[in-house]
């Protein structure tokens, strides 16, 4: 990934990124058996998807270059000035322009994954009991 303050290069990027495109639409065939035409009609959704998303980040980053202001990644990215991904729950995104506020992720696979139990057991295999006092 490249540093924060090169999210402003999308604008000047947009047209080598078809192969991105490309990789998504492919991944499609890898999470589902569906007939050939649906199959189809899910890649031409996710292509849709991702080709939309690279044009509106290639138009806020032309809009920010334009004005002489800077874009990041995110909110902790070194520099100052507006960030392009944001928290799911950000009370920002209510007030964004809908082309910005799209642009939203978790950081945490604890926060996409299902959660599933964790089983300690001691190196001869047997199970510690989660409910024991382990003084």
């Amino acid at each position: 990934m490249t540093k924060g303050p090169n999210a402003i290069r999308a604008m000047e990027m947009r047209s080598t990124l078809s192969p991105v495109v490309d990789i998504f639409g492919r991944r499609v065939e890898h999470y589902a058996a569906l007939d050939s035409t649906e199959m189809q009609q899910r890649r031409d959704n996710v292509r849709g998807k991702v080709e939309d998303l690279l044009d509106d980040w290639a138009k806020i980053s032309k809009q920010q270059k334009d004005a002489g202001a800077t874009l990041r990644y995110q909110q902790y990215d070194d520099g100052t000035g507006p960030y392009l991904l944001r928290y799911p729950l950000d009370p920002d995104l209510a007030r964004m322009e809908s082309n910005a506020a799209q642009f939203k992720a978790h950081r945490s696979l604890r926060d996409v994954e299902p959660a599933c139990d964790l089983r300690l057991i001691e190196l001869n295999g047997n199970a510690i009991d989660p409910e024991e006092d382990q003084d």
